[in-house]
């Protein structure tokens, strides 16, 4: 373990990006977290749960990110990561790293037809994450998901914008935790000023 003697976190990280050439861009970054007092919710009784100490954990994993200038007016890009968790506590053996996907990706593109104005579509993936009960006795293997997105952002000036788009385009059911749907099809329009 590279916790310390008291038990704090030791974080490790490093992480690089480059031009491959006036069009291509990339990135990575690695990662390694060792925490001997990690936190995450206990039962006290049923109905009742609070944050508590619950021994050690380990986080490693590493980022990898591309984006490239197709043509002028298209460029397409996207990252994944990997993200491990082992969680130990001696008091309950079958303690489940709860709410982390282990795989996530981001893909997207940036389209400007005309000047001013950027079309972006994009499409999040994500792997299965482990969910509890209230009580924490039982855990469940939420399925991963994708997602396709749409946003289509006009700029007036350098200082203001405005977008609109459509998330989860298809109206793709999903959860991150057990039994709680997240949003369908959903649509905004935002405005942007910088001062």
């Amino acid at each position: 373990s590279l916790a310390d003697k008291e038990g704090r976190p030791v974080r490790l990280t490093g992480g690089t990006a480059t031009v491959l050439d006036g069009e291509a861009r990339i990135g990575g970054a690695v990662f390694y977290s060792d925490v001997g007092n990690a936190i995450q919710s206990v039962v006290l009784v049923p109905g009742t749960s609070q944050f508590q100490n619950i021994g050690k954990t380990t986080y490693y994993g590493f980022e990898v990110s591309g984006e490239w200038d197709i043509l002028p007016n298209l460029t397409v890009g996207g990252h994944y990561t990997l993200l491990k968790s082992r969680l130990s506590d001696p008091g309950r053996p079958d303690l489940k790293p709860v709410g982390r996907p282990e795989h996530v990706a981001y893909l997207y593109a940036h389209w400007s037809p005309v000047e001013k104005l950027t079309i972006t579509p994009s499409v999040e993936l994500s792997s299965h994450r482990w969910s509890s009960t209230t009580n924490e006795l039982n855990f469940f293997r939420v399925p991963g998901f994708g997602l396709v997105n749409v946003n289509m952002e006009y700029k007036f000036n350098e200082q203001t914008s405005l977008s609109a788009g459509v998330r989860n385009v298809f109206d793709k059911h999903y959860e991150l935790a057990d039994g709680f749907p997240e949003p369908g099809r959903s649509f905004y329009v935002n405005t942007r000023f910088t001062f």
